[in-house]
């Protein structure tokens, strides 16, 4: 018996241990390293592992998991750090099982699978933890990429690099044979299709990077080269800052002074702001970069229509249908947005005629890269309010029925059958105070349509 009596204080420990402690929520670390909890893991994915946290002690434990806490890894595979912080009770000696919400460190290495093992807690740098705690409520894709700044110093490059897929590239590759040309893979007109092909996304990265700057985190996340800085200015005018585009894009132009997708883009987001005369600047400085540039045609005489130059618009969509018609038998066909934009300055300058010409022979063509299906409720809504403005009721309620029928909520539809049915009961000329040269955006799937049906641009339709 007397042999046993130096090892009675040492089985006596855990419970010595846990009975000094506070009654409060006590770090997950500081119990496993007093030994009163053990602590392991399985792998499930790159956001979470399935935790199972054992008491040692013979009193009730009070546990949290907080940010930054990391299961270590048995393997080769990377460290797995709790991005949100979690309370939980285990009595004496019992074991609990939850999932944990996580984010990867150690980037070098594989990405946890099911079938791997940690064993032990431990807790990352202060940094890694202050940025956990200010993006507890960002995606785990955000997450994942200030983490790998902090713990592994990536760059954004490295980032993307790490997690893109295959598939990404093969249709980033297929994008490169469009007739838009390479530049066009690379600068905006592929963003969405790459970044929804992708496990992150830009916007995933844009956002980790702003944390950062925030909280005054050293890293690399920065846009590293005109392509970054150019897409970076993409996304943060789809999000309405203008400014910030702006100066993304001056600075992607000052690295690549001869891009015309950069000027393209400039000019877009200056049209967006409401500087007409230099978006027509820019739009020219594109259209000299790649006369064969057919979008840039379209937009820039969209944008005279909307700044009272017909004359103008009428040469530009003229141009942009000759450029088309060259690639008519090609894959990328843009000759309907012409059409429809020639259609809309006929309407407005009272050829209803040539307008109906237009609008036929754009649906006639049906070019997927702008519209879904000939049967688009915006074409339908244009015809209508063509014939309404010839006093041809029937048939532009016959094509507003239409429209609505593919669309219900379809305000323009809406609008162009109740003034139909008006002029018809009353007999009266019809009223197209519609008809007016004031943009309004109209949601698609694929982009934004004006009060005129015109398609105003956007990188998800090349995905369509």
């Amino acid at each position: 018996m007397n042999i046993l009596r130096p090892f009675r204080g040492w089985f006596d420990r855990p419970y010595k241990k846990a009975a000094e402690l506070p009654d409060d929520y006590l770090d997950i670390v500081l119990l496993s390293d007093k030994q009163l909890l053990k602590a392991g893991a399985t792998g499930q994915s790159i956001t979470e592992v399935q935790a199972d946290l054992t008491s040692r002690a013979t009193i009730p434990l009070k546990v949290r998991i907080g940010y930054g806490a990391y299961f270590v890894s048995k393997g080769p595979c990377q460290n797995m750090a709790a991005r949100k912080e979690y309370d939980l009770e285990l009595g004496p000696k019992e074991t609990k099982h939850l999932a944990v919400a996580a984010t990867c460190i150690n980037a070098d290495r594989p990405i946890p699978g099911s079938n791997d093992k940690f064993r032990g807690v431990a807790r990352i740098s202060d940094n890694a933890v202050q940025f956990l705690q200010a993006a507890e409520r960002e995606d785990a894709m955000t997450v994942q990429a200030g983490v790998w700044a902090i713990t592994d110093n990536y760059t954004r490059h490295q980032v993307r690099h790490r997690l893109r897929t295959k598939q990404t590239l093969s249709l980033l590759a297929r994008l490169q044979s469009e007739p838009f040309g390479p530049n066009a893979a690379r600068f905006g007109m592929g963003i969405t299709l790459a970044e929804h092909c992708g496990v992150i996304s830009e916007d995933d990265i844009d956002k980790a990077e702003a944390i950062l700057d925030n909280l005054g985190i050293t890293h690399r996340l920065k846009p590293d080269g005109a392509y970054s800085l150019y897409e970076r200015g993409i996304r943060k005018r789809e999000r309405g800052d203008i400014e910030g585009a702006l100066s993304d894009i001056k600075e992607a132009i000052s690295i690549e002074p001869n891009n015309s997708i950069c000027f393209l883009g400039r000019a877009e987001t200056l049209r967006a702001k409401g500087d007409l005369e230099g978006a027509l600047k820019d739009y020219g400085q594109a259209i000299r970069l790649a006369n064969t540039t057919v979008y840039a045609f379209k937009a820039r005489g969209d944008t005279r229509l909307a700044n009272g130059d017909l004359y103008g618009a009428q040469r530009d969509y003229e141009e942009g249908i000759l450029i088309s018609d060259r690639a008519i038998h090609g894959r990328h066909n843009s000759a309907s947005g012409y059409l429809v934009s020639r259609g809309n300055l006929r309407r407005a300058s009272g050829d209803l005629e040539g307008a109906l010409q237009d609008y036929d022979e754009a649906i006639r063509l049906d070019n997927i890269a702008i519209f879904s299906s000939p049967d688009n409720p915006m074409f339908l809504v244009m015809r209508g309010d063509t014939f309404r403005a010839k006093g041809d009721l029937e048939d532009a309620l016959r094509n507003y029925t239409e429209a609505l029928h593919l669309a219900p909520d379809l305000a323009w539809a809406i609008k162009g059958h109740s003034l139909a049915l008006k002029a018809k009961a009353t007999a009266r000329p019809t009223d197209t105070s519609a008809d007016t040269f004031i943009y309004h955006e109209y949601p698609s799937g694929c982009g934004r349509w004006d009060i005129f049906g015109n398609f105003l641009y956007s990188g998800d339709c090349l995905s369509r």
